[in-house]
């Protein structure tokens, strides 16, 4: 039987599966993002024949890049999500809850933070071919 008591055993457990969970979720969601979303503009921007700012470019070749490798990152979704749950799991192990949660809340605004520049990528350009319509 373990040392510590049944309490901390069961906040560990409980925040290593929320924490993965929640990075899974914004992982997922930012993996679809480049396998759609971004797929979807660039058609756009390839039909009006943009110029594009260096960022819409990067994040076009970011998404090809996910689109040619998908399956293989997939896998790799999944083994950085057990690893995740493992590193979450042995911090909340310790009893010091600052330290998985710490963990939780930085990888999680990482993973939002691609995700918003991304968007603002696409969209800023969108919103340039949307005015360039307009007026």
């Amino acid at each position: 039987m373990s040392a510590l008591p049944e309490r901390t055993r069961t906040r560990a457990n409980g925040l290593a599966v929320v924490g993965t969970g929640l990075h899974v979720v914004l992982g997922l969601a930012l993996f679809a993002g480049y396998v759609y979303y971004v797929p979807a503009a660039k058609k756009v921007f390839n039909e009006f024949g943009l110029t594009l700012p260096w960022i819409t470019q990067s994040v076009l070749r970011l998404s090809s890049w996910v689109a040619e490798h998908q399956l293989a990152l997939v896998l790799v979704i999944g083994l950085l999500a057990v690893i995740d749950f493992l590193v979450i799991w042995a911090l909340g192990r310790r009893g010091m809850f600052s330290l998985p949660v710490l963990w939780i809340v930085v990888v999680a605004l990482l993973l939002f933070g691609i995700g918003a520049l991304t968007t603002y990528a696409i969209e800023s350009t969108m919103t340039n071919l949307r005015e360039g319509l307009a007026g």
